[in-house]
């Protein structure tokens, strides 16, 4: 009997410790990978494209989990523009916001952009 939990124990051991290195690798290899590029202007388009669909009502496929609306697609375009820094496309989910009816969303978005501004500078 002492002998199946040490053996257990062991292996439990192993297994958390091979977890723990996979964890460790794509976490490494994520720090490593090129967050600025061509993915975020095209995951942004997508989020943009699908938050346009659902404020017009035209968004037909459901996904899996909580609904998406129009709100939160473009929230997750903001976010994803201001996480490189594009006070263009910032400025653009104001507008799309505001043209949701989302006006007090549209103004703090505004106000990030302008924070965003005096980040940047001149």
């Amino acid at each position: 009997m002492a002998d199946r939990r040490s053996r257990r124990c062991w292996l439990s051991g192993w297994w958390l410790g091979g977890a723990a290195f996979t964890a460790a690798m794509g976490l490494g290899l994520a720090a490593g990978t090129n967050h600025h590029g061509k993915r975020t202007a095209e995951v942004w388009t997508v989020l943009v494209r699908t938050g346009d669909q659902l404020a017009a009502g035209q968004l037909t496929t459901r996904i899996p989990g909580p609904p998406l609306t129009a709100r939160k697609a473009y929230l997750l375009a903001f976010h994803e523009a201001q996480d490189v820094g594009d006070l263009e496309h910032v400025l653009f989910v104001a507008d799309r916001l505001e043209a949701a009816r989302e006006s007090e969303l549209a103004s703090h978005v505004r106000r990030a952009a302008d924070a965003l501004r005096e980040e940047l500078g001149p």
